[in-house]
């Protein structure tokens, strides 16, 4: 193998055993590219590394903190709620109107009734049917 040849600013002379610039010869075209050491690409971020930095706030673990989130959702909630208590409570009107204009006076009376015991609690659901059955078996 053939010593390597250095520059005046000590660095080596491209070539392979071959011919050696030196002097002007360095400054033609295309050679001043040989000279200059192209940019290492930066490198690729690893998922660990764009995980390392990454705090729990970025999950949101502490929004609660500082208390505002809280009040916002909170009020935002009851507006919703109401929303809704709203619209069912139209639908509701609806269903009803819609009924008494079909002739089924009747049948309406007595579902506004039913509504009224259900939500005051006073119809049992049918899970609460369905556990009485199981337990009135199981004593037989």
């Amino acid at each position: 193998m053939e010593p390597k040849s250095y520059d005046a600013d000590g660095r080596e002379l491209p070539g392979s055993g071959g011919y050696k610039y030196f002097g002007a010869a360095k400054e033609l075209p295309g050679v001043r590219e040989l000279f200059q050491a192209e940019a290492p690409a930066p490198p690729r971020r690893t998922r660990g590394d764009m995980y390392k930095n990454i705090t729990p706030d970025y999950y949101g673990y502490r929004d609660e903190d500082d208390g505002v989130l809280v009040r916002k959702e909170a009020a935002a909630e009851k507006r919703g709620i109401a929303e809704e208590v709203e619209r069912h409570e139209e639908a509701k009107k609806q269903r009803l109107n819609d009924r008494q204009a079909s002739g089924v006076a009747g049948a309406v009376e007595q579902e506004s009734e039913d509504d009224d015991e259900e939500e005051e609690g006073l119809i049992p659901d049918d899970s609460t049917l369905f556990g009485q059955a199981e337990a009135q078996a199981a004593s037989a």
